[in-house]
C-alpha cells in the first residue's frame, strides 16, 4: 500500500540495485497478523529531501480512505528509531470484567509468568517468561487495556497477553488494537 501510494505520490524513494531493484523502506515493529492499529511507523530512504508537511499532503491524497498519515519527520544519516513500549487495547464486552480485573491485579503481582509459546520454524514449543515484557494492564468498560515492553531479548505478544488473561487469542485476535508505541531515538 505505501509503495503504490508513494509512487502515485511522486515521492523520490530511494531504490536498492541490481537486477531486481526493491524500495528502501522497512516497519521496525511490524504489527501481528489480525491486530489492527493506530500507531505504525515506516522508514524511507529518499533521494531528495522533501518538507514533512509537504509528504503528508502528497501522500494523503494517494491513501485508501480510512488510512490517515499523522506526521513525518526527516532524519538525519544514521538516526535509528527503537520501540520501548507498545499499548494496546482488547475488546472484552461480554467477558466477566472483575473477573479481568482481578486477574490484572495477579498477573502484575506474579513472578515469573510461564507461557508456551510455539515457534513455526522450528514447530516446536518454548517455555518463555512473559513477566519482564509487561508492563502494565487496566480493565475499563469494555476494554481491557495493556502495555509491554519491546526490548533486545525480545517482547510479548498481544495475543500471548490474552491468553494468560483468560480471554483467549484463538477468537480475539481482530479485536485487539495497537494504540501507541513509545520510541527511543539514537545516534549510530
Amino acid at each position: 500500500m505505501m509503495i503504490r501510494a508513494m509512487t502515485r505520490a511522486e515521492i523520490p524513494v530511494r531504490y536498492s540495485e541490481g537486477f531486481n531493484p526493491h524500495p528502501k523502506l522497512s516497519l521496525p515493529l511490524p504489527r501481528p497478523v489480525g491486530v489492527a492499529s493506530d500507531a505504525e511507523r515506516i522508514l524511507v530512504e529518499l533521494t531528495k529531501r522533501i518538507e514533512p508537511d509537504e509528504l503528508i499532503s502528497r501522500l494523503a491524497e494517494q491513501m485508501p480512505t480510512g488510512v490517515t498519515m499523522q506526521r513525518a519527520r526527516m532524519l538525519e544519516a544514521g538516526d535509528v528509531s527503537i520501540p520501548r513500549l507498545v499499548r494496546y487495547s482488547v475488546q472484552t464486552a461480554g467477558f466477566d470484567r472483575e473477573k479481568l480485573a482481578v486477574q490484572a491485579k495477579q498477573l502484575l503481582r506474579f513472578e515469573p509468568i510461564f507461557f508456551d509459546r510455539f515457534v513455526h520454524s522450528s514447530n516446536q514449543t518454548r517455555r518463555i517468561d512473559l513477566r519482564p515484557y509487561l508492563d502494565a494492564i487496566e480493565v475499563s468498560g469494555d476494554h481491557t487495556y495493556f502495555s509491554t515492553h519491546v526490548t533486545g531479548g525480545g517482547s510479548v505478544k498481544p495475543s500471548e497477553v490474552c491468553d494468560v488473561m483468560g480471554i483467549g487469542s484463538e477468537h480475539t485476535t481482530h479485536l485487539i488494537r495497537r494504540l501507541e508505541v513509545t520510541w527511543q531515538s539514537t545516534r549510530m
